[in-house]
């Protein structure tokens, strides 16, 4: 086809397979009596994982342990989630609030991690990009990125800063955590392009000396991020509470070890900064 070989055409139609395993519906003669509870219960979907060894199954149940309602930050269509490793069973709950007259789709957020903790509180906003309006260079870098990537039209940008005492380090989320320091208190989740293992985010920073596709669009979702983070100072936090002003110097001030992260932040709220004063600026002067 197209004078392609079967090993070529099958080579190109394998980059829009997902890297697990695909998903079979489940006929009648294969179910079991709990995945039929499941289905009493309304479930629509079972994904099992079979464990081919003591030691995979050990990692698994260290990893459910471990797990931290905080994991839960950025998943908004999720309410709860029971975890059951073997040893007792947790439930963590999810519930968001609307921020009253917010212009940036704000909320407040609890998590619940159960044993008696005191729940984790979040305050959220939201900014929703339409990709096809980005920068002609961030279109075309969508458009070299792998697999389906090409096809995104849209990216929702998150910012959530903790309402804590003492602040700890903000991590970058590509819906899930990854141990990525953003530099400041603040979370920031986006679909960023990042590698299978969660652990690298190229943003194209100097010291890597790289401008890649992935990098570019990478760089453009953090821009919307501080951008939103300014827009959020200026307009629904400041002058407010004191929670609120605890918020501006979570999404302003150094946070963390990470050294490349905290200049690569600051430089990003430095450009939204200019160019929100000179939008401000322009359209005083058009009026």
């Amino acid at each position: 086809q197209d004078g392609q070989t079967v090993s070529q055409w099958l080579q190109a139609e394998m980059k829009y397979l997902s890297a697990y395993t695909l998903p079979f519906p489940l006929v009648d003669r294969a179910a079991t009596l709990r995945t039929r509870e499941f289905e009493r219960r309304g479930f629509s979907t079972v994904i099992r994982f079979p464990l081919k060894s003591a030691a995979a199954r050990a990692s698994v149940v260290e990893r459910l342990t471990a797990l931290q309602p905080r994991d839960l930050l950025f998943l908004p269509r999720l309410s709860c989630l029971t975890l059951d490793p073997g040893d007792g069973r947790r439930q963590l709950t999810r519930r968001q609030q609307p921020r009253a007259d917010s212009v940036h789709r704000g909320y407040e957020l609890t998590i619940e991690g159960g044993g008696g903790a005191e729940p984790d509180r979040f305050l959220v906003w939201e900014r929703v990009l339409a990709l096809t309006g980005a920068p002609e260079p961030v279109q075309a870098s969508i458009t070299q990125l792998p697999g389906r990537w090409p096809l995104l039209r849209h990216a929702t940008v998150s910012i959530a800063v903790p309402t804590v005492v003492v602040p700890e380090p903000g991590t970058f989320s590509i819906f899930l955590p990854t141990p990525l320091e953003t530099g400041l208190a603040t979370h920031v989740n986006a679909p960023f392009f990042g590698d299978m293992s969660r652990t690298h985010i190229d943003f194209g920073d100097a010291e890597s000396g790289t401008e890649s596709p992935a990098a570019v669009y990478n760089s453009y979702l953090l821009g919307q991020a501080a951008e939103l983070a300014v827009a959020v100072i200026s307009e629904e936090l400041a002058g407010q509470s004191i929670e609120d002003a605890c918020a501006i110097v979570d999404l302003l001030a150094p946070c963390g070890q990470s050294t490349p992260a905290i200049e690569r932040w600051n430089r990003r709220i430095v450009d939204a900064a200019k160019a929100r004063e000179l939008s401000v600026s322009s359209a005083n002067w058009l009026h």
